[in-house]
């Protein structure tokens, strides 16, 4: 862990708190390793703005040498090095101390973090950013989604199921998915043919012919970068292959999806696509990060059905010293413009 000189802002008022040399910084209860130092001049403490959108599931790029343009949640912020002035959804706002530029990486003061809401605790040995779902721009509209009627329905569901677990569960997950208007998906491969076919019809049209997936890298019970990798789709008659950067995933179970308190009838199949897809970019980044999840394992599987569907799954290492650490690792599903995202996220259970 890089050791760390900072000084953070108690609030957007000039009060501060000086930290020690070794200063930690956890996001959702897990270090996080910075990829730049921590900074403190002109009395307020800086980090990087490479940093900051790591920590908040955002990116940054930089129009020129000067600028650097921040997209945070529902948030677009322009900052001009050596300047106050920051523009936020094209509203002028003003720092207590200008963005600074130090060895070619451009830093903003930590106020900018109370400016934006976003939340974080700190105290002299430690600063803890408590982050939640990226934002989807773009709603998704159920009515308009292609839907079909199997031979079985939410209240008499296929029998195979009933052999990987218990009754009183699928009872438990079933009202759940109604009380909280979540989707309700369970493995089921009887209708792979008529998902794919959808699913390569919807390949040609946006937002599915522009693919990608985001993820924090974790290694050794930390994070750090936040990486980005284009997503290819190969469809075969009984698999699909997924091209995620240099990589190649041949996934091959179908999740079928309900939305029950819409309609317990019929899946459907625009949703059953992107759910199988958050498996299995889920799938990808357990193996990539040797991560486990066999004591975890489920047949059903609720997403949320708001803004931003999300997929949680509970999933364990075991450390150098023999010890189990239990982690969620949470699938979000974002419709950008023209562009299908599927961000990663791991946090401390």
């Amino acid at each position: 862990m890089k050791k760390l000189l900072l000084t953070c802002m108690l609030s957007a008022s000039m009060s501060f708190t000086i930290f020690a040399d070794e200063t930690n910084i956890f996001v959702n209860d897990i270090t996080y390793q910075s990829q730049y130092p921590l900074h403190f001049t002109n009395g307020a403490g800086y980090i990087s703005t490479e940093d900051l959108a790591n920590i908040c599931l955002g990116q940054v790029i930089s129009p020129s040498n000067n600028t650097a343009l921040l997209t945070i949640g529902q948030n677009t912020v322009l900052l001009n090095v050596n300047s106050r002035e920051v523009s936020i959804n094209n509203r002028k706002s003003e720092l207590s101390t200008a963005t600074i530029k130090v060895n070619n990486t451009v830093y903003v003061p930590l106020e900018l973090l109370s400016i934006l809401d976003i939340p974080y605790y700190h105290n002299a040995d430690k600063i803890s950013f408590n982050i939640d779902k990226p934002f989807s721009r773009n709603i998704d509209y159920v009515d308009q989604h292609t839907y079909f009627s199997p031979k079985y329905n939410i209240d008499n569901l296929p029998t195979h199921l009933s052999l990987l677990t218990s009754q009183d569960f699928v009872d438990e997950m079933i009202n759940a998915s109604l009380q909280n208007e979540d989707y309700f998906s369970f493995v089921e491969n009887s209708y792979k043919t008529e998902i794919y076919e959808i699913f390569a019809e919807e390949l040609n049209n946006s937002p599915y012919n522009n693919i990608e997936v985001v993820f924090r890298t974790f290694e050794n019970g930390a994070i750090s970068s936040l990486e980005t990798l284009p997503v290819s789709v190969e469809i075969e008659p009984k698999t699909l292959l997924l091209n995620i950067g240099e990589d190649t995933l041949d996934y091959q179970n179908v999740w079928a999806t309900f939305l029950p308190s819409q309609d317990k009838t019929k899946i459907d199949a625009q949703k059953s696509i992107e759910v199988t897809l958050m498996h299995a970019f889920y799938t990808h980044y357990r193996n990539t990060f040797k991560l486990k999840d066999d004591i975890y394992f489920s047949p059903i599987h609720l997403v949320s059905s708001d803004r931003t569907n999300t997929l949680e799954q509970p999933v364990y290492r075991i450390n150098e010293n023999g010890e189990q650490e239990n982690y969620m690792v949470k699938v979000y599903r974002l419709h950008d413009v023209n562009k299908l995202q599927f961000v990663i996220d791991i946090i401390n259970n």
